[in-house]
């Protein structure tokens, strides 16, 4: 495997569909260890927070599944729009959502 700027252009997309069962499990893993090592981010976890923060990890991983065996950019404008309500909120205190 050759280093890239876009390394997941050479991962064959099968073992993305290997993986997607996963990303459910990996996705609460995400979420508790946020809580336990980031308790400043963790924040309501059963409130909007919590819930705007599941949906940009679950979208995080997916679209990186997504990559594999492309040539496309890291983010597409979903995920662009969620990082910018969150560091919206970040400096606002409130969660940003559209």
């Amino acid at each position: 495997m050759t280093t890239s700027r876009r390394p997941w252009m050479e991962l064959n997309p099968r073992i993305a569909g290997l993986l997607r069962p996963a990303l459910g499990p990996a996705g609460d893993a995400v979420i508790v260890e946020i809580a336990a090592e980031l308790p400043a981010l963790g924040g309501d976890l059963s409130g909007e927070y919590g819930r705007a923060l599941r949906r940009g990890i679950d979208l995080a991983l997916g679209r990186l599944l997504d990559l594999f065996g492309t040539g496309d950019p890291a983010l597409d404008p979903r995920l662009v729009e969620l990082y910018e309500a969150f560091g919206a909120s970040s400096t606002s205190g409130e969660m940003a959502l559209g």
